[in-house]
């Protein structure tokens, strides 16, 4: 009634306060019970329930282009079908001193919290990173169909179109369908510090199709952990996600859109913590896309549950390792692997690294990274000996026979046979440099045991630019063990000495041994 009966225009001289304000002006301040900082304090508004005063802060805040303020420690019900819409081109929403929380698991609709910023381009964009989103726990009842953070302009195609710039720090979105789900206009959303965890389709989806999407997204200093089996996806042509300081924890990484890219980096860490099954951390399959693990961590827990390799790459998609050190242990890689091989990264793809070492410390043993990354040809017998110099010690009764009935994998391999006493070597030369780290891999199956303790050895020497052996390289020893095929080369690993310009990759098979041999695998880094 009293705010009617003084309905007067906000310019009116009538009526003015010793503060400048009108009365009319005075009691609009009151309507909306502002705090004693300015700002809309949820629990102060009309509403019979705490869920009413909410969605009545942001009515509000939306026509008064004020900030919404919930009290720390408290849980703000959120029911029915309709989002609350956080339009960071219009207002903040934050807690101060602390987290309050927006319980969403009796919640039906379609995303719980939509995100956005309308400032339009070029005027004024600039409100759009004025306000931000911060210190708000958002739950949700891990409903399908249910999201968490909807991005984007959610298919509103009028007026909406710009929703970029989006500023995000010290929340938590956890139990929903996708906790983040980007649409449409969905562009430099910076969130950190946050944590994301628990979905049942993705903890982040940016879905294939998007338009006007995927300019540098970035989570720095947050977390994706224990994702509960969903993935982070990126299905969305030419869409780009930079990780800084950020730790991906039991998340499966996705990257099926072309041109797509994922980078973390700053110390961020890519994990299984606590799990003892095997989880593939990077499929990398778009065409073109990019997953980049820079200065960051590589870490896997549970070697001997960890039976097929990490990172899968497509055969027209990329992962590149800068600065990274491939963990040391017995992984076996090779046990689910159809390539049959024990290495870190599968697939027809390109894997590139720089600047990257092994944990050759660690007394655990070190495998390669990805079979390209081999320096020498045909490492798997695929086109009979080339390539590969063989030396049976002038005795034409010590064989090397290609082989098309028993192989690792692939559609050959080589049978090696030695005589008593004696030995028959294959050997490749490559160019490597001083300082270079390396680890081996060769598949060996053995026919007749040696009379001695080994039947051969993958043996990596060094040599200097005039041909002189520098040290005494590295050597792994097979396994006298007959019948089945079997995994070598764990600790034939190193580091080129000084002055070393070229690698002798040789293969012994000795004292009467028959041995198979396949898939060699030395990778220089």
């Amino acid at each position: 009634m009293i705010k009617n009966d003084f309905n007067q225009p906000k310019g009116s001289t009538i009526g003015v306060l010793r503060d400048g304000r009108t009365i009319q002006e005075a009691i609009d301040d009151l309507y909306v019970f502002k705090d004693s900082q300015g700002f809309i304090n949820v629990d102060m508004q009309t509403g019979a329930t705490l869920e009413e005063k909410l969605r009545n802060s942001f009515t509000i805040a939306n026509t008064l282009l004020v900030g919404v303020r919930l009290t720390a420690g408290k849980v703000y019900p959120l029911t029915g079908t309709t989002p609350l819409e956080v339009n960071l081109a219009k207002f903040s929403l934050f807690t101060s001193g602390g987290r309050a929380t927006i319980d969403a698991s009796e919640f039906t609709g379609p995303t719980a919290l939509w995100i956005h910023a309308t400032g339009s381009y070029p005027t004024p964009m600039y409100r759009n990173t004025t306000n931000y989103m911060e210190s708000i726990e958002l739950v949700g009842g891990l409903k399908a169909g249910v999201d968490g953070w909807t991005w984007g302009n959610r298919g509103m195609t009028t007026g909406t179109e710009y929703n970029g710039q989006c500023i995000i720090r010290g929340c938590s979105v956890y139990k929903f369908d996708n906790c983040i789900k980007c649409t449409d206009s969905s562009w430099r959303y910076k969130v950190s510090d946050c944590m994301i965890s628990t979905g049942i389709t993705s903890v982040f989806n940016a879905p294939a199709g998007l338009i006007d999407s995927g300019e540098s997204i970035t989570f720095r200093d947050t977390q994706f952990s224990d994702s509960n089996g969903a993935k982070f996806i990126i299905a969305c042509a030419n869409f780009s996600v930079g990780m800084s300081g950020t730790s991906v924890l039991n998340t499966p990484v996705v990257i099926s859109g072309n041109g797509a890219s994922l980078l973390i980096d700053g110390m961020g860490n890519n994990e299984n913590p606590g799990k003892h099954t095997w989880m593939r951390y990077v499929e990398v399959t778009g065409i073109g896309a990019r997953f980049i693990l820079q200065s960051s961590t590589f870490v896997c827990n549970g070697p001997s549950s960890q039976t097929r390799p990490l990172v899968f790459v497509g055969a027209k998609a990329r992962a590149l390792f800068i600065a990274v050190k491939f963990p040391g242990n017995l992984y076996m890689f090779h046990v689910n692997n159809p390539e049959k091989v024990r290495t870190f990264c599968e697939g027809e793809g390109i894997v590139k690294t720089i600047a990257c070492t092994y944990d050759i410390e660690s007394g655990a043993g070190n495998i390669p990274v990805h079979r390209s990354l081999n320096r020498f040809y045909n490492n798997g017998f695929e086109q009979d000996l080339a390539g590969w110099a063989l030396n049976v010690g002038m005795d034409p009764a010590q064989t090397a026979t290609i082989v098309t009935d028993d192989t690792n994998s692939g559609g050959k391999a080589v049978k090696v046979a030695s005589l008593d006493g004696k030995s028959v070597f294959l050997t490749q030369n490559v160019r490597v440099s001083s300082g270079e780290e390396f680890a081996s891999f060769v598949a060996y199956k053995v026919n007749k045991a040696a009379s001695g303790s080994t039947p051969g050895n993958l043996t990596v020497t060094f040599k200097s630019e005039n041909g002189t052996t520098i040290g005494a390289g590295s050597t792994s020893n097979f396994s006298n063990t007959v019948g089945a095929w079997q995994q070598g080369g764990l600790f034939c690993r190193g580091v080129a000495p000084v002055g070393a310009v070229s690698a002798e990759i040789s293969l012994r098979v000795r004292d009467g041994a028959e041995v198979i041999l396949d898939d060699v695998i030395v990778n220089f880094l």
